[in-house]
């Protein structure tokens, strides 16, 4: 097996002087970490994740190693283990330009009238929980960032939240505004104004999610494959997750982006108010529902609203949706809610599932 060729510059998406490793116990982490520190390596945190089965590390890497490099000498020692990068990860939001999207999945108004006991997570930025769409909302927030990094700004964050649990009341209505929203916030700011969020932020996430007991997770995010992301999302999957991501949005001709593009977790594409695909969505087989996402009417941070597009906009749709079926039958199988989205879905595109709109526009759920 050939040595990895040393990058000439850091991998923009991925943190460049850290790795990420898996272990099955918490004893089994600290017994690791004594060893990778006699070879040079710093553990940085390490963490029990009970809802996900395992136990997670971050490892500042030797003076002078790369993270390729880091990777293929770590793997070679230490076989059974599973290391990856702490992979960089974005929300899925395109710049701003009718409140449309409720009409066109036939969403019913006033459904704040049915009072549905239902958590939703929410895994993104902080979330301007002072906002008049939210403050009398039921929001728990936890932070996720690593320490020391600056919040992103709560834009993105408040503007999902809104979509899902604002204030009926408000000129951002949300979708299911009685459901308990648990906000995850993952997403900092780096000194060149990038907002990302880190893998080991997402897994803590998820657990700390599983932990409360909620099962919809709504991740309006992307970013490239990573092992530990992978196992995170099959493992929180196992435990009964309905895991719910933005599919992207790099172009149709883009390569899947991820968790979205991982099988447990359903992806989500955008289209306006004329059904038509957006133009800078991902398409792919991956591709599971379609749902309003070009210029869609939310809170923005502060005060008042903004049209936005993307798939992170669209995600929360089906999030809500979901939410709707689980506090009807709340013992549903994540692949059985899946089932009961996609069999509704009013088909676009070609017959069947297709590329660009999967099974087609997410429907509301009869019911409540």
């Amino acid at each position: 097996c050939a040595l990895p060729i040393s990058a000439q510059a850091a991998d923009p998406d991925q943190e460049d002087d850290e790795v990420l490793a898996i272990t099955g116990t918490l004893q089994d982490a600290t017994a690791l970490a004594q060893q990778l520190t006699n070879l040079g390596y710093a553990a940085r945190s390490l963490q029990e994740l009970p809802v996900l089965g395992f136990a997670l590390m971050r490892l500042g890497i030797p003076g002078g190693q790369d993270v390729p490099t880091a990777l293929y000498s770590l793997r070679q020692t230490f076989p059974t283990t599973l290391f990856d990068a702490n992979t960089l990860y974005g929300p899925q939001a395109a710049a701003e330009p009718r409140h449309y999207a409720k009409d066109l999945i036939g969403w019913t108004e006033p459904l704040h009238e049915c009072r549905l006991e239902v958590d939703v997570g929410l895994i993104d930025t902080v979330v301007d929980g002072g906002h008049p769409a939210l403050k009398d909302s039921r929001v728990l927030a936890k932070n996720f960032l690593t320490s020391g990094l600056k919040p992103a700004p709560p834009d993105h964050g408040t503007a999902i939240a809104s979509l899902i649990v604002g204030d009926p009341k408000s000129n951002t209505a949300g979708l299911v505004p009685s459901a308990r929203l648990y906000a995850a916030a993952i997403f900092g700011l780096r000194d060149n104004d990038r907002v990302v969020g880190t893998t080991d932020a997402i897994a803590r996430a998820i657990d700390w999610l599983g932990q409360q007991g909620v099962r919809i997770v709504n991740l309006s995010l992307s970013g490239p494959s990573n092992q530990v992301l992978r196992l995170t999302m099959e493992r929180a999957h196992g435990s009964g997750m309905i895991l719910i991501a933005a599919a992207g949005n790099e172009g149709p001709n883009a390569a899947p982006v991820f968790p979205a593009g991982y099988a447990p977790v359903m992806a989500v594409t955008a289209v306006d108010a004329a059904l038509q695909p957006y133009t800078e969505a991902n398409r792919g087989d991956y591709i599971d529902l379609a749902a309003p996402g070009v210029d869609v009417w939310s809170a923005r941070s502060g005060r008042g609203g903004r049209y936005s597009s993307g798939t992170s906009f669209a995600a929360p749709f089906v999030a809500a949706s979901a939410a709707v079926l689980l506090a009807l039958e709340p013992d549903v199988s994540a692949e059985a809610m899946r089932q009961r989205l996609t069999n509704a879905a009013r088909d676009l595109g070609s017959p069947g599932r297709d590329s660009t709109f999967g099974w087609g526009l997410l429907q509301q759920p009869a019911g409540c």
